[in-house]
């Protein structure tokens, strides 16, 4: 029998929905803020992939993109990834 197992982090952020989305969706202000090196092809279907710099890294493929609201990515495994962005 196969086990899921689901994991979530709530990350609070004083700014508003459309500069977090910038934050997530543009690389120059991804790699200013939390990685490395990033490459993001922003469509669904569309490739994300993130360097962190310390051996980890993340490849994925975009399957929902609701601008200043919500991304979603799938990684080649199957495993999604979901940010919500929901003002406070």
């Amino acid at each position: 029998m196969s086990r899921q197992f689901k994991a979530s982090k709530d990350i609070f952020i004083k700014a508003d929905a459309a500069r977090v989305w910038r934050a997530l969706t543009i690389p120059e202000e991804r790699n200013r803020l939390e990685t490395r090196a990033c490459t993001i092809d922003l469509r669904i279907g569309g490739e994300i992939y993130l360097d962190y710099g310390w051996n980890v890294t993340y490849n994925g493929t975009f399957t929902h993109l609701i601008k200043n609201e919500k991304i979603v990515t799938i990684d080649a495994e199957g495993n999604p990834t979901t940010w919500l962005i929901t003002p406070s």
